[in-house]
């Protein structure tokens, strides 16, 4: 196979295009009118993946929702929606997740991502759907390997499909060598740390013993001695602290070495060998250590060694007699260091580093030998990407291999999971292929030479790169590279094949780039075409360039001197020529299609064109290399009203009054603004005048005054007469916002028309005024006084002091009450004073005066009763 990469596709949108060759397209087979929409959260994702499908019921759309279940879950799923059931039918989940499983394992199905990949089967018989953050549980470690639903014609799960799943390989012998010397303090802090470490060991396929040292050595538990994990947690709680002034700690590895991994106490041949060293302190055999060291390196035996430095922090050694002990226990672990050596502050800090100890020690369970942070298909995450063909499926593992990544393929009933250095080999590679993500995107091609499978890897080397290889049933041979040429681009991300010519075979390799970062600085994206064939001739299609150039004659318009005659009247005609220049590879001539507009931006034009009497025209033209073609367009007829020169400006100025007299009723908030505006000079057209306030006045209505008189020009625009004797008298009503209070009414005036003006004129078309504004407070006063009497009585014969030293003296309290209302709501300032005058002397007049015509009154009644008498 070969395939050439000089064709390229970079998508670019030019408007001679779209106007040109937009017209000439039309579709025959897309229902525009009776189309679907289904609809679903967006927070699921719904939507992600999308599949056409079709059963003995009907035709469904499938798709994909990754995040159903989120936040708390992310197990996702997939609907099945009908298509042509009426606008009500509602699409189905599927269930897959629940049904999707793999006995005998313990699943971790929350994030499983159910979805994230669905593809049709080619012989139209069902589906798959895969989930690539499937994980399961190996003792306390989670391993994400992804799994696929393979779900019939009738929407049943037939079976599911992980390759990548692996039984929990854990048969392991570990022996503890512990540091039971007297520096080692408290020893409470040892045992928590055993028990917390022990727990998580699944006793069975795993056995441990322990070790302990000081001066000498000595054996705590045999590998075979515990059959549970429990019992061997219980008695780990009560293991003594062995002391000594000693720490001979080349001794307790080399006793381990020789005795602990023997079958005599327990230990399996062909069982992976961990040994464990906790210690405190440089040892006092440092000279054995080495020839120690080297011994377990070639028995097989995976060192972990933890350094405490508590008692070095007790005694505040130096940072150099840290450092060469921190050195000496390195020393004892196996490579790489940094996954085989811990170093903690004092006894009570090992507890936290348990469970990184255990997901080192329990890291991959198909792995052997020192290599124990490596992963191979514990992270493979296949199903990321799935092709389906007559040749079988393809499922990217983006994961395996530390995420250098793999595609497994599948031989007949079962699949082959690629070695690691199929694609990638480290030796010639070394770091090009890391993390490169093979099987980001999978497909096949069909050739007559045979069946070739692809594979994209779009962070390969940073550029990108997709792999063209041969699977016979056993082994895969790479037949062709295809490199990315951007840093960044993310070449390979996606991939399609296509057969042209539907004759089977296929034609053409389409590979994205969608981060492709184009001449502006913008990731435009890009698209490699790769024609499958053995001919390396490459067609494309000529590129044309077209500029366009108008000239007008006149270059400007004198509405005062008509040059041509339009339905009777005379009027102004301008010609316009528009020349095209074209630029193009081949000599062949071109059909183009123009349109020209007058007046584009304006609602009403103000000319029309002389051959179709409309504001637009348009033509069909045929152009080698120059064309030019001449148009006449004329101004709409109207009446001249012309006393000026030629070459003439106006002069528009106007006022502005205010007719509230600045108080605004307590009844009424509204107010009214009335404008002025005259025009001294020529004709000014389309004449504007914009006011802007603040925000708290709302605009009302507007009334234009029936004494206004305007001479029309051009539809829709009007023009001010020059006539000094008439004016525009424009009221506008505003109201105040009920939350909002006007303190100062600051409007602003502009005023401005199309037509040319003086620059010394300028000064009167603005206007910038500010109103202080009162409001009427409506005020009301009230007084009620609250006392028995009217009046106060004075009795007869009575005598008053001269001066009063006590109210009382004068009669009882008398209270009256003052209110002051308004009906606004806002503060008011207010200021009173009440004054009272009381006038004694008139008081007593009246009282006397009542006695005088009461004694009178007697006299009387006495006279006429002595008369009767």
């Amino acid at each position: 196979i070969e395939l050439d990469q000089n064709v390229k596709l970079i998508l670019l949108c030019f408007f001679f295009c779209a106007t040109v060759l937009l017209p000439c397209l039309s579709f025959f087979n897309v229902d525009e009118k009776n189309g679907m929409s289904f609809s679903g959260p967006v927070e699921d994702m719904f939507g992600y993946t999308v599949q056409q499908f079709e059963n003995s019921e009907g035709k469904w759309v499938l798709i994909g929702s990754p995040l159903k279940g989120q936040p708390a879950k992310r197990t996702g799923d997939v609907y099945k929606c009908p298509v042509g059931h009426g606008p009500s039918s509602e699409c189905i989940k599927l269930d897959l997740p629940e049904q999707t499983t793999i006995p005998n394992i313990h699943e971790v199905k929350e994030n499983m991502t159910m979805g994230t990949t669905l593809v049709a089967n080619p012989d139209g018989n069902g589906f798959l759907a895969c989930g690539p953050q499937y994980g399961y549980m190996c003792g306390s470690q989670q391993y994400i390997t992804g799994i696929c639903s393979n779900v019939s014609s009738s929407f049943k799960v037939l079976n599911s499909i992980a390759p990548t799943v692996q039984e929990c390989q854990q048969d392991m012998d570990i022996v503890i060598v512990l540091d039971g010397s007297n520096s080692i303090y408290p020893w409470d802090d040892i045992t928590k740390f055993l028990k917390k470490f022990l727990a998580q060991i699944n006793i069975g396929p795993a056995r441990v013993g322990i070790v302990s040292y000081g001066d000498d050595v000595g054996h705590v538990f045999n590998l075979s001695q515990f059959t549970t994990t429990q019992d061997l947690v219980a008695n780990a709680e009560k293991i003594p602290q062995r002391t000594g002034h000693k720490t001979m700690t080349a001794l307790g590895i080399d006793t381990a070495r020789k005795e602990a991994f023997t079958p005599e106490r327990g230990a399996r041949p062909g069982v992976k060998k961990v040994m464990v060293i906790v210690t405190d302190g440089e040892s006092h055999d440092n000279h054995d250590l080495s020839e120690v060291v080297k011994a377990c390196e070639d028995d097989g035996i995976e060192r972990f060694s933890i350094a405490v430095l508590g008692d070095y922090n007790r005694q505040n050694k130096s940072l150099d007699q840290v450092k060469h002990f921190i050195d000496e226990i390195e020393l004892i672990a196996s490579e790489k260091k940094e996954d085989h050596f811990f170093n903690v502050s004092d006894e009570a800090a090992l507890i936290n580093i348990v469970d990184a100890l255990g997901s080192k020690i329990f890291a991959l369970e198909a792995t052997s030998g020192n290599h124990t942070s490596s992963f191979e298909m514990e992270m493979s995450q296949s199903g990321f990407s799935v092709h389906t063909s007559r040749a079988g499926v393809m499922l990217g593992a983006v994961g395996a291999y530390d995420w250098n990544g793999t595609v497994v393929m599948q031989s007949g009933n079962s699949f082959k999971v690629p070695k690691k250095n199929t694609f990638h080999d480290p030796l010639v590679q070394k770091y090009e292929g890391m993390a490169g993500y093979v099987g980001y995107d999978v497909q096949s091609a069909y050739t007559q030479a045979g069946v070739f499978y692809i594979a994209g890897a779009p962070r390969f080397n940073h550029t990108g790169r997709v792999s063209i290889y041969r699977y016979d049933g056993e082994n895969i041979t790479i037949t062709q590279h295809l490199r990315g040429e951007q840093i960044g681009s993310y070449f390979g991300s996606i991939l399609q094949t296509l057969d042209v010519n539907k004759d089977s075979y296929t034609d053409i390799l389409l590979v994205g780039a969608p981060m492709f970062m184009g001449p502006e600085r913008d990731e435009q994206g890009q698209v490699y075409v790769y024609k499958i064939s053995k001919v390396r001739l490459c067609l494309s299609r000529d590129v044309a360039e077209l500029h366009a150039e108008m000239t007008f004659d006149l270059n400007k318009i004198n509405l005062q001197q008509p040059t041509c005659n339009i339905q009777g009247r005379d009027t102004v005609c301008v010609n316009a020529k528009v020349c095209f220049t074209y630029k193009i590879k081949s000599e062949k001539e071109t059909k183009i299609r123009y349109s020209l507009t007058l007046d584009s931006l304006r609602a009403i034009a103000r000319g029309r064109f002389r051959d179709t009497d409309d504001r637009k025209m348009q033509r069909n033209a045929i152009i080698s290399h120059h064309l030019c073609t001449n148009h006449s367009f004329y101004m709409s007829v109207f009446q001249f009203y012309c006393p000026s020169p030629v070459y003439r400006y106006i002069h528009i100025m106007y006022t502005v009054s205010v007719i509230c007299r600045l108080l605004i009723k307590a009844s009424q908030e509204k107010f009214q603004v009335s404008i002025n505006i005259k025009n001294s000079g020529d004709n000014a057209y389309n004449t504007r005048v914009i006011l802007s306030t603040t925000e708290n006045i709302n605009y009302v209505k507007d009334l234009v005054s029936s004494d206004l008189r305007l001479i029309l020009t051009v539809p829709l625009f009007y023009q001010i007469s020059s006539d000094l004797r008439l004016f525009l008298f424009v009221p506008l009503f505003y109201q105040i916002s009920p939350d909002l209070r006007l303190i100062l009414f600051v409007p602003l005036f502009y005023l401005f028309s199309d037509s040319e003006e003086a620059l010394d004129k300028l000064k009167d078309n603005f206007v910038h005024i500010s109103i202080p504004v009162k409001y009427q407070v409506s005020l009301k006063f009230t007084a009620m006084k609250h006392m028995k009497e009217d009046h106060i009585i004075i009795k007869e014969g009575e005598k008053w002091p001269d001066v009063f030293n006590d109210t009382s003296v004068i009669g009882e309290e008398m209270n009256v009450s003052y209110t002051v209302r308004t009906n606004r709501s806002s503060k008011i300032c207010l200021s009173s004073f009440f004054s009272m005058e009381i006038n004694l002397y008139t008081f007593w007049r009246e009282r006397v005066r009542l006695n005088e015509r009461k004694r009178e009154s007697e006299r009387k009644q006495e006279r006429e009763s002595e008369n009767k008498t």
